[in-house]
């Protein structure tokens, strides 16, 4: 099987039925949402503390090249105000969290997807080489070429 071009657009809405059915646990993030601005990746939620949820939202700018999408981490805010020493426990939770997956890499601000490394994308033994990553208000559109090009 080969992609000879690929124009993929996910919406917002997608992404967010997406979230919803990811299985987070009842002591985990609540109400998780994902908002596509042209700054890129929003994603917000609550995240219950002591007695109390604590808001929270986060930034990540992606982008692609050959077979990986990075994820990066520009910016965090909890309960409305900058909160960047939550940034190293994030990026941490998140290594733990995704340890398992495989051509998955959380870096110090940064996660990577080796897309043909990933399950699915084995299986069907699909090459792709990614030739652009927009993050759009609203639509995140990928665009890649076949990976023999």
């Amino acid at each position: 099987m080969q992609i000879h071009a690929l124009t993929l657009s996910v919406t917002e809405q997608e992404l967010n039925e997406l979230a919803a059915a990811l299985p987070l646990g009842k002591n985990s993030i609540q109400n998780l949402r994902i908002r596509l601005t042209s700054d890129g990746i929003v994603v917000l939620g609550e995240y219950p503390a002591l007695l109390m949820k604590m808001a929270f939202e986060t930034l990540w700018e992606v982008k692609g090249a050959g077979n990986i999408v990075e994820a990066r981490l520009i910016s965090v805010k909890v309960a409305n105000l900058p909160a960047a020493l939550l940034r190293t426990v994030l990026l941490r939770m998140l290594r733990d969290l995704l340890a398992q997956e495989p051509g998955v890499c959380v870096g110090d601000d940064s996660i990577q997807v080796d897309l043909s490394k990933h399950t699915i994308l084995q299986k069907l033994r699909l090459g792709i080489h990614l030739t652009a990553v927009q993050c759009r208000p609203g639509n995140l559109v990928i665009e890649a070429r076949s990976a023999l090009v």
